[in-house]
């Protein structure tokens, strides 16, 4: 991973928050990354946006407006989606 990649960890279909909570962590951390956290679970759709400086997450009925609230979240600045799913 490159120093201006975006570290993350994305789980869905996990049965607990707490279990979702360690499965991005595990994820995360597999990547090689050390400075992992839990910045947001969701019961619905989730995103994560990315650019080399800021970052994003939203969450809502859809990708779309998951993805919508990620990038205003993050800036729109350089900012990409790097993942959205839904449970």
């Amino acid at each position: 991973m490159g120093d201006t990649d975006p570290g993350y960890g994305f789980v869905t279909g996990e049965d607990s928050e707490s279990a979702a909570k360690a499965g991005a962590l595990k994820q995360c951390k597999s990547s090689g990354n050390d400075n992992c956290k839990v910045v947001v679970w969701f019961k619905t759709c989730g995103a994560y946006a990315s650019s080399k400086k800021n970052y994003g997450y939203g969450f809502g009925e859809s990708k779309e407006v998951a993805t919508k609230a990620a990038l205003n979240m993050c800036g729109q600045n350089g900012c990409k989606v790097v993942v959205a799913d839904c449970e």
